[in-house]
């Protein structure tokens, strides 16, 4: 999952195309694109409960391929 700010006034076309860009050339990975100015903590409650489990379900994904990596942070 990659986390992408982007400045507050960059037109939907432009975020459109970045947004596809980057899932062309990693069409993998979990993207999501937040505004400058806005912090996570400002998400509704419902949009920080979903981004948690994103990040849960990622480590338990990356735990597996990597099972001894966790102990060495």
């Amino acid at each position: 999952m990659v986390i992408i700010r982007f400045p507050k006034d960059m037109d939907a076309f432009s975020l459109r195309v970045m947004r596809e860009t980057f899932q062309a050339k990693n069409p993998e990975e979990r993207f999501i694109f937040l505004a400058e100015g806005i912090d996570v903590i400002e998400l509704p409650l419902k949009d920080l409960y979903k981004l948690r489990d994103t990040i849960d379900k990622e480590i338990s994904e990356r735990e597996m391929l990597v099972p001894g990596e966790r102990n060495e942070l």
